[in-house]
């Protein structure tokens, strides 16, 4: 099941820690940039092993995550 581990602040997410997609778990590296909308929070984030970037969506009021992939980070 594809999901995301965070640390939660007083009342939503605010550091995305690990992202399990595809049966693989990710460790979060970096988040490398991070946006808020009224109704959602996005962050972009680079994981290891691989170098995976991850564009990580948290709908605020369903309280569910929804994970993209976008690729590799270029060596």
């Amino acid at each position: 099941m594809d999901r995301v581990e965070c640390y939660a602040g007083a009342s939503q997410p605010e550091t995305p820690r690990r992202v399990y997609w595809q049966g693989e778990a990710y460790q979060v590296v970096e988040i490398i940039d991070r946006q808020r909308q009224p109704d959602r929070l996005f962050f972009l984030v680079s994981c290891s092993p691989g170098e995976h970037l991850f564009e990580l969506t948290y709908f605020l009021e369903a309280e569910t995550w929804q994970i993209h992939t976008k690729g590799r980070l270029p060596v």
